[in-house]
């Protein structure tokens, strides 16, 4: 039998009162609701992976999956410009790998130095927007 979760009454008039309009209302009962949602099955995981014979969903169950919510909020995601940069450090990487196959001539020596420095260069970028 699934676990059904808790309901959650939010009262819209103290919403009104408060002077949230409309839209301010559903929103807020949205995210209310879908963190109460959210809160109730990570804290039943955080219990399961206890592995007791009974469940027991305690206060540190609760706390940790709280927690687990509040840090995945806000996490800034990598932008398109690192993946670009990224990809550069492998071509320079590649570069570097061809480059020593050549470095008895002229253009292998000068291919390897290229190679180097432009990754580097992407590396201290890379470390720049950390």
């Amino acid at each position: 039998m699934p676990d059904k979760e808790p309901t959650i009454n939010i009262p819209e008039l103290e919403l009104e009162q408060a002077g949230y309009t409309t839209s301010g209302k559903d929103r807020y009962q949205k995210t209310v609701l879908d963190y109460s949602k959210t809160l109730f099955e990570k804290a039943i995981n955080y219990a399961e992976i206890d592995k007791a014979q009974v469940r027991e969903v305690t206060h540190d169950h609760v706390k940790a999956a709280a927690h687990s919510i509040a840090n995945s909020f806000g996490k800034p995601s990598t932008s398109r410009c690192i993946w670009l940069v990224r990809l550069g450090q492998y071509a320079a990487a590649i570069g570097v790998g061809v480059a020593t196959n050549h470095l008895d001539t002229s253009s292998g020596a000068i291919g390897f130095a290229v190679a180097v420095t432009v990754g580097v260069i992407l590396l201290y970028v890379e470390s720049l927007n950390k």
